[in-house]
């Protein structure tokens, strides 16, 4: 046999309006609480919340699945944007770095036997950089 669930506010509701707790201390003194109209303000609170909307209401459960929905759909957006700024930025990069060999390339060409040792060091290590950048640019496009 399987046990059923009652959704809370149904339970809140169901504790009549007139209820009263009476608590008592000692023989002289007690408190009264009215458990009745306190349930049947939080069911009325939980009730309004789930007809409200916040940032963050996708995670308040099944009533705001469509806002689930929503912010599923503004995250794949803000994929998208970010995937277009990355290949912007691949493109420029791809373009830098072209321009860059070019520069080493001709530089050194031009002047190879008027350079020092540690120029033509440097600028082979430059081009290696670029051939890396050329590497990790194919590899964002895979």
């Amino acid at each position: 046999m399987e046990a059923k669930q009652t959704p809370l506010i149904d339970l809140l509701e169901r504790v009549p309006r007139d209820a009263v707790l009476v608590v008592e201390h000692d023989q002289f003194s007690s408190s009264f609480h009215p458990v009745g109209r306190l349930c049947h303000e939080a069911a009325a609170a939980l009730r309004a919340r789930a007809s409200t909307h916040a940032d963050d209401c996708w995670s308040w459960g099944p009533a705001h699945y469509e806002c689930a929905v929503r912010e599923i759909r503004e995250l794949q957006a803000e994929v998208e944007r970010l995937r277009a700024d990355v290949a912007e930025w691949k493109a420029r990069a791809d373009d830098l770095a072209a321009a860059l060999h070019n520069c080493i390339k001709l530089a050194y060409n031009c002047h190879r036997d008027e350079l020092p040792s540690a120029i033509i060091t440097t600028a082979s290590k430059a081009v290696a950089k670029y051939d890396m950048l050329v590497d990790f640019s194919a590899a964002l496009d895979d």
